[in-house]
């Protein structure tokens, strides 16, 4: 998830038309924490993941929601392959073999995140079945005791 995040996030910035910049400026106007151009640089470059109570106003600011930022609708989340991998299809075209290896390698990587996060997913809609389907018997136990 954190590939995707990454990818997420500079897409719904540059929708937005905000620089890194900019979006960093936000979050510190409405978190009053510091953000800086290079935390945002950071998240989106993928080498550090944001944890805190600052993502809600994230999703805020960018207008989508956490589950939009975090790919929870992969089917709603159209991704080229160039987003993935940083290289517009021109500069893909140009590459040598060994480093053409070396993206396919990282699109392989970004897929079998995606299928972890799914796999996340769907467990965690099962427990939430679980649960609801625990407090619908002890609902109907509770009402039959009456």
């Amino acid at each position: 998830m954190r590939n995707i995040f990454s990818i997420s996030l500079r897409k719904y910035r540059q929708g937005k038309g905000l620089s890194q910049k900019q979006l960093a400026e936000l979050l510190s106007k409405e978190t009053n924490l510091e953000f800086a151009a290079r935390h945002i640089s950071s998240y989106e470059a993928n080498n550090v993941y944001p944890k805190g109570d600052f993502l809600p106003v994230l999703a805020k600011i960018l207008d989508v929601s956490l589950d939009d930022l975090f790919g929870v609708n992969v089917k709603s989340q159209k991704v080229d392959i160039s987003d993935i991998i940083g290289l517009t299809r021109p500069e893909l075209n140009n590459l040598s073999k060994s480093e053409l290896k070396m993206v396919f390698e990282k699109y392989l990587n970004y897929l079998d995140e995606l299928i972890k996060s799914r796999e996340l997913l769907v467990e965690k809609v099962h427990h939430l079945e679980a649960q609801i389907q625990l407090l619908k018997q002890e609902s109907a136990e509770g009402s039959n005791d009456e």
